[in-house]
């Protein structure tokens, strides 16, 4: 029998023997008892000694206590209201969007993006500089909850980052950025895991390395453009060896017609249009730019009369408008140049599996958004214009050596056959 069977025996045993030598109580008048449960329930119920392990849990003091508020001012003081109590939450906890992601995968990268996703607000987060951006406080688990407020995932400190971009300005501003650096990690809670590794650098990079994985995205980027290619203002600007007609276009871009050329160029940028509620708007997965396209277009006429306003601004810089730590653009962001400069040598190069006819008409089917409406002499000028960059692209892929080199060994043949004939002459 086990000891705690055996006890419990015992103590029904004695319970009994105790009873049974008890004389019947004299009846005495009854006491109403109180109508309320609770109190009813205390008077009824046996004083029963505590089991000590419950005892224990029961005297734990369950104290609460808001999150730690750390800010810096320029003078350097630090004021902190620290709690003594660190909870673990999620992202998900902190996000509208309710998307579950782990409070602490430093190796996640959808998980880092939806960090960082938090920062793209104008009225929460201002510019800082880089040492202390978006992107170094989502590496190491930060969140922006408030104007320039920012909130650890796992250990729910927070922390509210008084300093402007342009604060390095001045050496006082400078050291108030070096204290920010060092706080993007002390200011976690020693338990914390986010203070003993963050998310490396590979984290934001974009997976343009390999082709089979480039050319499906830039596919997915074209055709959510394709839509709204009528919103599409014709002035843009980008870097001049940009040659849209003399890229290699994957097939799947042509299975509506010819490429169009400011929706290819868009989408070599890496901008896309991801909101089907907002026809006239374009993002960047990266660093969550948002463009509205109607500032970049001339307003319409309102009747007959009036020839309508200009537009708000006057081209489109596809480089301008990412965010600077944006990888399309920022070569240390992606690691050894920007993610468009990949991108445009991915497009330069046919892939392996295309034919020679496939890729020519890759190249010849490229159309510019107002080219339907062009003159015989305008068409055959662009076309000389098409046939000059096929021709450059031919001397690209095949070079003018190999044809130098025939020339001169076809002048080096005729020159020994003069000088054996003069020999034997």
């Amino acid at each position: 029998m086990l000891y705690s069977t055996k006890r419990k025996w015992d103590k029904l045993m004695n319970i009994n023997s105790a009873s049974s030598n008890v004389s019947k109580p004299v009846p005495t008048k009854s006491v109403t008892a109180p109508s309320s449960p609770t109190t009813s329930k205390a008077t009824t119920a046996p004083s029963t000694p505590i089991d000590p392990k419950k005892r224990r849990f029961a005297d734990t003091p369950k104290s609460a206590g808001k999150p730690s508020i750390r800010a810096v001012s320029p003078t350097g003081s630090i004021r902190s209201t620290r709690s003594t109590r660190s909870t673990v939450t999620t992202v998900s906890a902190l996000h509208p969007e309710g998307k579950g992601y782990a409070s602490y995968a430093p190796w996640d990268r959808d998980a880092f993006l939806n960090r960082l996703s938090t920062f793209r607000f104008v009225d929460k987060w201002s510019a800082k500089p880089a040492a202390v951006n978006e992107v170094a406080w989502a590496r190491r688990g930060w969140v922006c909850i408030a104007k320039n407020r920012v909130r650890c995932t796992t250990c729910r400190n927070e922390l509210l980052v008084k300093v402007e971009s342009d604060d390095e300005q001045t050496e006082q501003g400078r050291a108030v950025v070096e204290r920010y650096q060092e706080m993007v990690v002390t200011e976690h809670d020693e338990s914390c895991l986010w203070r003993k590794r963050g998310s490396d650098d590979t984290i934001y990079r974009l997976q343009l390395s390999n082709a089979s994985v480039a050319r499906p995205a830039f596919t997915a980027r074209y055709k959510s453009l394709i839509k709204i290619q009528n919103e599409i203002p014709p002035s843009l600007t980008y870097p001049d060896v940009v040659e849209p007609a003399a890229l290699h276009y994957p097939s799947d871009c042509m299975e509506s017609g010819p490429v169009y050329e400011t929706a290819a160029v868009l989408a070599l940028f890496g901008w896309q249009n991801e909101d089907p509620g907002i026809p006239n708007l374009v993002t960047c997965s990266a660093c969550f730019r948002r463009l509205g396209l109607w500032l970049f277009r001339k307003k319409p006429e309102t009747d007959g009369q009036d020839p309508g306003g200009e537009a708000s601004v006057c081209r489109l810089d596809l480089i301008g408008e990412h965010r600077d730590y944006c990888p399309w653009i920022n070569a240390a962001s992606q690691g050894k140049e920007a993610g468009w400069k990949t991108m445009l040598r991915i497009l330069q190069h046919p892939p392996k599996s295309m034919s020679g006819a496939a890729s020519t008409y890759s190249v010849a089917s490229v159309t510019s958004h107002n080219s339907l409406n062009m003159t015989n002499a305008e068409r055959d000028a662009e076309d000389d214009s098409k046939l000059k960059k096929l021709r450059r692209l031919k001397t690209m892929y095949f070079g003018k050596k190999k044809k130098e080199a025939r020339k001169t060994d076809k002048g080096k043949d005729a020159q020994n056959e003069k000088d054996a004939t003069q020999n034997a002459a």
